[in-house]
């Protein structure tokens, strides 16, 4: 995850983008970003080779949708102007996430639901982010999917994954809190707790 992010925001200088502060710190701090690409992407080669077969092919095929991106927001960027950068970050992150499961040989079926689900809830920290960035309080489109996903979690756990659709639904309601809720957080603060309440898992973890 950390070699395609920073390899993400290099290409985004390279390509002129400075639209965000992350953006104004990667310029300040090139060199530091290449060297933790260089060892980010030096630690995965080496922890490639331990991985199980079915592990390594399917991330393989993650890879190949990695590339596509890549390819489609730094060399068609221009092209694509409304190209849903976000929602597209979310599903290879989501599908990154159900590569471990799926590989160890639960099935498809099984994973498509929280898959989904946790597909939703990236894409709604990653527009939360944006918006706070752009100093917008109110986004319509991602406030009703966020109501969304707090819905399909319920049903969720009346099958076979209440803890998945206890964290999804206290992440998304995190997530909500955090928009509707805190007027007078700055929009630094905001981006850093964007990614607290994605921590909603660890509160099961003792659970059997």
């Amino acid at each position: 995850v950390w070699s395609i992010y920073l390899a993400d925001r290099l290409f985004d200088l390279r390509d002129g983008s400075l639209r965000t502060r992350r953006h104004l710190f990667c310029r300040e701090h090139r060199s530091l970003c290449r060297a933790l690409l260089v060892v980010a992407a030096s630690m995965l080669s080496v922890l490639t080779l331990f991985a199980p077969a079915a592990i390594r092919l399917h991330g393989f095929e993650v890879s190949l949708l990695v590339g596509c991106y890549f390819f489609l927001i730094h060399r068609l960027g221009t092209r694509l102007i409304h190209f849903p950068k976000e929602l597209a970050v979310s599903f290879i992150f989501a599908t990154g996430c159900a590569l471990v499961p799926y590989a160890l040989g639960i099935s498809i079926r099984t994973l498509l639901l929280p898959a989904a689900l946790f597909m939703l809830l990236c894409w709604l920290n990653c527009c939360g982010i944006d918006s706070w960035e752009a100093r917008l309080r109110v986004r319509p489109l991602w406030s009703r999917v966020a109501a969304a996903v707090c819905l399909l979690s319920l049903p969720l756990a009346l099958l076979q994954f209440p803890r998945t659709a206890a964290s999804l639904f206290l992440a998304t309601t995190g997530l909500i809190a955090l928009n509707d809720v805190t007027p007078n957080l700055s929009s630094d603060l905001l981006r850093v707790l964007a990614d607290v309440p994605l921590l909603s898992p660890l509160l099961f973890l003792s659970l059997r």
